[in-house]
């Protein structure tokens, strides 16, 4: 038998062992990781705490990996194969014991054993993925919050006649650096929020416009705005569609096509105006100008192509998108006149209502079908009989995400009840 002429290697295994986990790039991450772009963080999320003494579901025991625009779940998948970990070591013979023109002895050592891997699963993004999460962190802004608004607009400082007239670069000066600030404290509030929220920051920020989030101070019990802390706020459906009626009021009282590019500052004024009709801008619109810009930024144009970083940047021009504007009213009006089928309304008139909800060239647009298939329900509508049993949609639609499946069986309620057509 041939004797081997090849090196030995001696084969060592070194304890303890190492903690090490193996993890399975995708194509696209890999390539990221090895371009080095320093603008390319990585993030290792998962959700908040359960509030509750009641032990968490397993399924809430997860992290996800995020880059800036993707999220990625990361699942422990074992494997029937060990696979070791190996380095090369110094040589343990001693010295003299090798022979002279000998080359060192070659060594290596297991220092950890994987019987399992990590794999990302790449996750569809859309703007719902983070709508339960923002559901239970943002606060509801709902009717009883109704308030004064009291926003400084950099516009108007220095306004006054007297000293107040000599002093307006001072005035303004002012003005600037408490709106500064407060933005700085307003983008704060809302990264504290995405912290808890197991989403790519882009994800989040489209979440946020989905759900119309915005940053305001608190109330004090005692009444009047004050200077309570900053929260972050969702304003409930009913508030939305207060907001908008004002908004649509104030547009048509000055004239403003809001499919055609406008200054915000100017649909606003106009909003403040048709509070009291004094013509000059400074009525009060009975809630504070975050959710007005809130909603503005919402009807511009489908949440999903919002842009990194958008939400913290100040709106100064804007027009809205028409099929955006029209399904969200829809959608809306139904969330807050129809919280169960006991109180739903005919489909004849909530279409009338829906109508007489949107400026005069966009009544056509409300139809029955056009809900339907708004991009908001379109993964959840099902078509439905009016003798199928309402709990059988409700399984039926048990995977489908929170928002579409709150609006599809608000209709399949409406569809289902003997409604008038």
């Amino acid at each position: 038998m041939a004797k081997p002429t090849g090196r030995g290697l001696d084969f060592t295994h070194t304890t303890p062992q190492q903690a090490l986990k193996l993890l399975e790039l995708p194509l696209e991450l890999a390539e990221l990781i090895s371009s080095g772009k320093t603008a390319s963080p990585l993030y290792l999320k998962s959700g908040p705490p359960s509030s509750s003494y009641a032990p968490s579901p397993s399924t809430d025991a997860y992290v996800n990996l995020c880059t800036t625009t993707q999220t990625y779940m990361v699942r422990h998948v074992h494997s029937s194969n060990c696979i070791y970990l190996i380095q090369p070591t110094p040589s343990t013979q001693p010295a003299p014991e090798q022979g002279k023109g000998e080359t060192p002895r070659h060594h290596i050592t297991t220092i950890a054993k994987c019987n399992a891997t990590l794999e990302l699963v790449k996750l569809d993004s859309n703007p719902y993925s983070t709508f339960p999460y923002l559901q239970r962190a943002l606060r509801v802004y709902s009717c009883t919050h109704t308030e004064d608004d009291t926003d400084v607009e950099m516009s108007d400082a220095g306004n006054g006649n007297g000293a107040g007239g000599v002093s307006t670069a001072i005035a303004t000066e002012i003005a600037g650096n408490k709106s500064s600030i407060m933005q700085r404290e307003r983008r704060r509030a809302i990264r504290k929020v995405f912290d808890d929220v197991p989403f790519s920051p882009v994800e989040c920020e489209r979440g946020w416009v989905e759900v119309c989030g915005f940053v305001h101070p608190e109330r004090h019990h005692g009444g009047g705005d004050g200077d309570g802390r900053l929260s972050c706020w969702q304003p409930s459906a009913l508030v939305k569609i207060q907001t908008w009626k004002k908004i649509l009021d104030g547009a048509v009282l000055q004239g403003i096509d809001m499919e055609k590019q406008f200054l915000v500052r100017d649909l606003w004024r106009a909003v403040r105006d048709e509070g009291d009709g004094s013509g000059n801008g400074t009525g009060n619109a009975g809630f504070p100008r975050p959710l007005f810009d809130a909603l503005v930024r919402r009807l511009m144009r489908d949440p999903a192509s919002v842009g990194l970083g958008e939400i913290y940047e100040e709106l100064k021009w804007a027009s809205l998108d028409k099929d955006t504007a029209v399904s969200w009213v829809g959608e809306v009006y139904l969330e807050s006149n129809a919280p169960d089928p006991t109180v739903a309304i005919g489909r004849a008139e909530f279409l009338e209502s829906w109508k007489d909800l949107l400026p005069e060239s966009w009544r056509s647009e409300a139809t029955w079908d056009n809900l339907k298939d708004s991009k908001g329900v379109r993964e959840a509508w099902k078509p439905v009989t009016t003798n199928i049993k309402y709990e059988t949609v409700r399984e039926m639609m048990g995977a489908i995400n929170h928002k579409s499946k709150y609006i599809a069986i608000r209709l399949f309620e409406y569809s289902s009840h003997g409604l008038s057509e």
